[in-house]
């Protein structure tokens, strides 16, 4: 491997996996089994039944994002930092500037949230494990598997997949075979108010619409590793689209048939999960435990690519010389397996610090808040892609998609929660800040990479 005149390692990534490996990385960043059981509870506390018709509205908003970001992937083959370089590249470095600051947090958060929810899952099948240190055990077991390439990554990514989609059938089955609930309640939601019902409120399905959000994030991890993928830029379009329908068909059917087998609706709002309520009462707690265990595997699985994709997001970030000299030069470093392993030590060390330092509860709250400004900049700049860069996968019926996504992440984000606002808020001011002070202009990706173009 070569080196350049700072001792880095070459600092061009290799295709490597297949588009089904890519494919796979997106299923297992979202993990619909993880994401359903995660999130199903906030969503029924806030919506009940109604919950059904945000999960739906939340599929609306979703699939027109992805076709922003389908075509923005598309028109820039250098796109290993997905959301990140479309942003950069269309609207320019200063806001790029802005998205290396959220890609920072990002980074931060997410795997330390996935990993906080595996020890959770793995304290329900053990009881007496404590959920911090048991996080943090996940964490040095994704790290040890992030440092030994996208093919044992992907791999193991598959594996998991695989297994995680018989544990979601095998719910889903269960579910189907024990429906308790009328179809009507889908139509005229109600929600569980101590032992009585009421009619579910627009405010509260409107707040459910940022659980179905959440739930269908990761779609996009395979524009993470789309320099490592063997495919072209329509392909990387495609993917995406297939990633988003697997992802939406999967969740949204999981949540209908588990919300139609809800053995009653008056259920204490802390206490319904799918898992626990529905499995249980069909299939004893045997059945339960067994799929506490494919949530486990599930979580892990996502909190693995998660790391992996977010390792290289920090590493683009290095390439476009948007981190201080000394950070873009350590972030550049691959090892022998092409891997940029500086990025993931310093990715690791911080998450290891989250997890010891803050509750799950507050980074699921606090990355909502985030995901949806990280939206809002792809579907802003899907306008410029598409008058300037000509993607070679040009969504249908634009420019409904990025209207309907602008229009939809401005009422969701309205049910942020102050807070989480107001630290989505100073992150745009510290990129904002680095961008103005940090003036010199980023290399192009020809130049960094030494390629003639």
């Amino acid at each position: 491997m070569s080196t350049d005149p700072t001792g880095t390692s070459s600092k061009k990534l290799v295709p490597a996996i297949s588009t089904v490996q890519a494919v796979a990385f997106a299923l297992a960043a979202t993990s619909p089994t993880a994401s359903v059981f995660l999130t199903y509870g906030s969503a029924w506390a806030t919506a009940g039944t109604g919950l059904v018709i945000g999960f739906l509205i939340g599929a609306v908003i979703a699939y027109a994002i992805a076709l922003s970001y389908a075509e923005g992937a598309s028109a820039y083959r250098y796109t290993t930092g997905g959301d990140y370089s479309i942003v950069a590249q269309a609207l320019g470095p200063r806001v790029g500037s802005i998205y290396t600051s959220l890609f920072t947090f990002k980074g931060i958060v997410i795997p330390a949230v996935l990993s906080l929810a595996t020890a959770a899952y793995i304290q329900a099948v053990i009881p007496g494990l404590a959920v911090v240190p048991t996080a943090v055990v996940v964490l040095l077991v994704i790290l040890f598997l992030s440092f030994e390439g996208i093919k044992v990554s992907s791999t193991v990514a598959m594996v998991m997949v695989a297994i995680e989609s018989v544990v979601l059938l095998g719910f889903m089955v269960v579910a189907a075979t024990h429906l308790r609930q009328p179809v009507g309640i889908l139509i005229h939601p109600v929600r569980p108010s101590g032992p009585s019902l009421l009619p579910a409120v627009g405010a509260g399905i409107l707040a459910s619409v940022v659980s179905a959000l959440f739930a269908f994030n990761g779609w996009e991890a395979s524009l993470y590793v789309s320099e490592e993928t063997k495919t072209n830029p329509r392909g990387i379009g495609r993917t995406v689209v297939v990633n988003i329908s697997l992802i939406i068909g999967l969740e949204v059917l999981a949540v209908v048939l588990a919300t139609l087998a809800l053995p009653r609706l008056s259920l204490s709002t802390s206490t319904v999960i799918p898992l626990a309520v529905v499995v249980r009462s069909a299939m004893g707690a045997f059945g339960a435990t067994a799929l506490l265990i494919g949530v486990v595997i599930a979580q892990f699985d996502s909190a693995l690519a998660s790391t992996v994709v977010y390792g290289r997001i920090y590493y683009a970030i290095a390439r476009d010389g948007h981190w201080p000299g000394a950070l873009n030069r350590f972030f550049l470093r691959l090892n022998r397996f092409g891997v940029p392993y500086g990025a993931f030590v310093v990715l690791g060390v911080i998450n290891v610090v989250i997890c010891l330092a803050t509750s799950l509860t507050n980074l699921v709250i606090f990355t909502g808040a985030l995901l949806m400004v990280l939206y809002l900049g792809v579907a802003a700049s899907s306008f410029i892609t598409r008058r300037r860069d000509h993607p070679a996968f040009r969504m249908p019926w634009w420019p409904v998609p990025p209207l309907v996504a602008i229009v939809g992440i401005v009422a969701v984000f309205t049910q942020q929660t102050l807070t989480a606002v107001s630290v989505v808020a100073a992150m745009v001011v510290v990129g904002l800040v680095w961008g103005l002070w940090h003036r010199q202009p980023p290399p192009s990706p020809e130049e960094v990479l030494g390629e003639s173009g």
